[in-house]
């Protein structure tokens, strides 16, 4: 595997200092999503004016509507404003998850920080791996880059952290289940994905079980 010379200087200094911290980036994913809600809002407030529109100029026309076609109108423009509230809400959120991704990735013995939460303790999630996840804005399942929790990063995770911080170390799971799982793999300016993954793996098999290392998962918000 080819490395750049990012890698190389990352790794040589985790080495030799025992921490580092690195500027983080953005995957893309979030960004996309982002623009998908803003289309999103568009379509539905264009559908929330047009019903408007249409109404009026029908009423204008002679049309004559039963109390009934009134409500019915009514509530579907109520759906229509609800549905776009929400998007509105899932679009800043997705914003502050950008700012977020582009804080330093910080690496030392005491755990991973990321997206501004942390330190996640080592003994908190397992080597960083490929696995296939379902999208909740496609429904479709898409190999991503992540870390799974382990039984005292699970308590630590969804326990300890408000929601907010908890969305950026990870999204929630099913229905059944909302309880976030993994760990979303930080971007890191200047790196490809497989060598951050590597250089979180090197710092997992040099700090697991340090005895500098927190125990017990505190999980303390940067």
């Amino acid at each position: 595997m080819t490395t750049s010379t990012g890698f190389e200087h990352a790794a040589h200094a985790l080495r030799m200092r025992g921490s580092i911290s690195l500027p983080g980036t953005s995957d893309g994913q979030a960004g996309a999503l982002k623009a998908l809600y803003s289309v999103l809002i568009g379509l539905l407030l264009l559908l929330v004016v047009g019903g408007l529109v249409v109404a009026v100029i029908a009423a204008a026309s002679g049309v004559r509507f039963t109390g009934a076609t009134v409500f019915g109108i009514l509530m579907v423009e109520a759906v229509l404003v609800g549905l776009a509230a929400r998007m509105i809400a899932n679009r800043r959120r997705q914003r502050r998850f950008l700012e977020a991704e582009r804080l330093p990735v910080v690496i030392d013995a005491r755990g991973l920080g990321l997206r501004g939460v942390g330190p996640i303790p080592w003994q908190d999630f397992l080597p960083a791996r490929h696995e296939w996840v379902r999208a909740k804005s496609s429904g479709s399942y898409q190999r991503r880059a992540l870390m799974p929790l382990s039984e005292s990063g699970l308590v630590g995770v969804n326990e300890r952290l408000p929601a907010e911080l908890r969305h950026r170390v990870g999204p929630s799971g099913t229905i059944r289940d909302r309880r976030c799982r993994w760990i979303q793999l930080p971007g890191v300016e200047g790196m490809h994905e497989r060598e951050v993954m590597a250089l979180i793996n090197l710092a997992h098999a040099m700090f697991l079980g340090y005895p500098g290392g927190a125990p017990g998962g505190g999980l303390p918000a940067r």
